[in-house]
């Protein structure tokens, strides 16, 4: 009997090997100095350029964990800077990091506390955006990164704070952005803020509830990626009080 259990307790530890790439209570939470608009924060690059919307890091948008998130503004200056944006000013504004993913756990999950609203359902103009890509693409403020890389889109979303979680395939270093995009009119408070942002690799593909974003999207072929089918068409939500019909988690 124990030549029997033996081997079925490592192949269960193997088929759900799991690495923490971001703790959502470690980097991906935002603590601590700088605050403001900074270059970096905890691992983060934030670009920001002249925009009029930025990226801030402070406690203007309250928290999930701790007391600080990452969040945009229109007002680095402020004490501490306020989590809205100006409706009329066109902006693109990103932040980023590098990360690898180990060998044989190509299955990346990424889920975060998250505020936006912004504007457009079926068209949408003001959201936040999430990509992987490879590490040779830079993230210039005012550009909008290639929807090639890109694994979700929110906005419309909520005004206080939600859990939300997009899923990937991918193996090697692979770069790692949130880009927050908004056009020149319209618009609803409050732009996106995020917190807790956790990032684990898994051996196996793990659920992943596409039905509570408004759009995910896998990129395909996968970045640097490993071979799997290709995905079902990404669900759309149209507000936040619209439930799609479930759909299959998807295997990329």
């Amino acid at each position: 009997m124990r030549n029997l259990i033996l081997p079925a307790a490592w192949l269960s530890g193997l088929l759900w090997a799991q690495t923490i790439l971001v703790d959502g209570t470690g980097d991906g939470s935002f603590e601590g100095a700088p605050t403001g608009c900074p270059a970096s924060h905890s691992g983060w690059m934030i670009v920001n350029g002249s925009e009029v919307n930025r990226w801030a890091v402070g406690t203007g948008a309250g928290a999930t964990h701790g007391s600080q998130a990452i969040y945009i503004t229109n007002n680095c200056g402020g004490n501490p800077p306020p989590h809205q944006y100006t409706l009329d000013a066109t902006s693109v504004v990103h932040f980023y990091r590098d990360i690898t993913v180990p060998a044989g756990e190509p299955y990346l999950t990424i889920s975060f506390s998250l505020i936006v609203q912004g504007e457009g359902t079926s068209t949408q103009r003001d959201y936040l955006d999430i990509f992987i890509a490879p590490t040779s693409v830079t993230p210039a403020a005012g550009t909008e990164v290639s929807a090639t890389y890109r694994v979700a889109r929110y906005n419309l979303q909520s005004s206080t704070w939600v859990s939300r979680t997009a899923c990937a395939s991918y193996t090697g270093t692979v770069r790692v952005i949130f880009s927050w995009v908004n056009n020149g009119s319209l618009g609803t408070q409050p732009p996106a803020a995020l917190d807790q942002i956790h990032i684990t690799s898994n051996a196996t593909a793990p659920p992943c509830n596409l039905a509570l974003a408004l759009r995910i999207l896998a990129p395909w072929p996968p970045v640097r990626g490993v071979a799997v089918p290709a995905p079902p068409a990404a669900p759309v939500m149209t507000s936040p009080q619209v439930t799609p019909s479930p759909a299959a988690a998807p295997t990329t």
